[in-house]
C-alpha cells in the first residue's frame, strides 16, 4: 500500500505508458510485456493477499475447532465481529486517510471492502 500511495504505484498502474522506450531490443520486449500487463502482474500481490486472508477468516469464523454444540452461535459472533472490524478498517482508510478503493491496483481498501462484503453476507 505504501508503494501505491506514496511511491507512485497507483499512477503507474492506472496511467503509465504501455510501451518502454529503449534501444536494446531484448530489454524492450521484456519491458513492454511488463508495462502492458502491469495491472495483472502487480495485482497478483493483492489478490493473493485477499485469498490468504479469506482462507484464514474461513478457518476462524466458519470452521472453528470447538465443540459441535456451540459452533452455530460461535460462527455468528465471529462473523459479526469480523464484519464490523473490516467495515471499520475500510471506513478509516477511505474516509479518514483518504485512500480510494481500486480494483485495478488491488489496494488495501479494496481488500478490506471485499472482506467486509463477504463477511456481511
Amino acid at each position: 500500500q505504501l508503494y501505491l500511495s506514496i511511491g507512485g504505484g497507483q499512477d503507474f498502474i492506472e496511467n503509465g505508458p504501455r510501451q518502454c522506450s529503449s534501444d536494446d531490443s531484448n530489454w524492450l520486449s521484456l519491458c513492454s510485456a511488463f508495462v502492458a500487463n502491469r495491472e495483472g502482474i502487480l495485482g497478483i500481490i493483492g489478490y493473493l493477499s485477499l485469498r490468504l486472508l479469506s482462507e484464514s477468516m474461513a478457518r476462524y469464523c466458519i470452521w472453528p475447532k470447538v465443540d459441535a454444540s456451540t459452533i452455530t452461535e460461535l460462527r455468528q459472533w465471529r462473523l459479526l465481529i469480523a464484519s464490523v472490524a473490516f467495515w471499520a478498517a475500510h471506513f478509516f482508510l477511505t474516509s479518514v486517510l483518504g485512500v480510494s478503493n481500486s480494483r485495478r491496483s488491488t489496494n488495501v481498501p479494496f481488500i478490506l471492502w471485499s472482506m467486509a462484503q463477504n463477511t456481511s453476507v
